[in-house]
C-alpha cells in the first residue's frame, strides 16, 4: 500500500520568529493581488483587469497554554509597545522541516483573547507581511 500524499494539519508547524507556536488550531493566510477593473467613459464592459498592490494576511486561532500566549511570548503588542515592536517571520512547515511558505516582515494588526464558559480559552491574531516566499 502506497504512503499516504495528502497535506494535512496534523503534520504541519508554525514558526513565528524562529519560535514554534503551539496549539495553533487554525491559520488563514491569505494574498490579495489588488486586482482592478479597467474601463472608461462609453466602456459597459471591462476592457482589461490591472494588478496595482499585493498584500499578505494571516490570521491564526489557537488555545492558549499556561506561560506561552502570544502576548507573554512577545509576538503580539500589548498596548502602547505596539510603537516599538519588530516585525516577524512567520513559516508554515511540515514536522520533518520542510517549508511550505515563508511570510516576511509580519506585523501585528490585533489581536483578541476568548474566553467562554465550558470552553478552552484561546486567543486569535492578525498579521499582514511585506512579502511572501515559496521553497523553489
Amino acid at each position: 500500500m502506497p504512503g499516504k500524499s495528502t497535506l494535512t494539519g496534523n503534520i504541519c508547524l508554525i514558526k513565528i520568529g524562529g519560535t514554534e507556536v503551539g496549539r495553533a488550531q487554525n491559520v488563514t493566510a491569505d494574498s490579495d493581488f489588488g486586482l482592478e477593473d479597467v474601463s472608461g467613459i462609453g466602456d459597459v464592459e471591462v476592457q482589461e483587469h490591472v494588478n496595482t498592490k499585493v498584500s499578505h494576511t494571516l490570521t491564526m486561532d489557537k488555545f492558549i497554554i499556561n506561560k506561552k500566549t502570544l502576548l507573554e511570548l512577545g509576538i503580539v503588542p500589548v498596548s502602547e509597545d505596539v510603537l516599538t515592536k519588530g516585525v516577524f517571520d512567520i513559516e508554515i512547515l511540515t514536522k520533518d522541516g520542510t517549508l511550505l511558505k515563508k511570510y516576511e516582515s509580519c506585523s501585528c494588526a490585533s489581536y483578541s483573547l476568548r474566553i467562554a464558559a465550558h470552553a478552552i480559552v484561546g486567543e486569535n491574531a492578525t498579521w499582514r507581511a511585506l512579502s511572501a516566499q515559496i521553497p523553489s
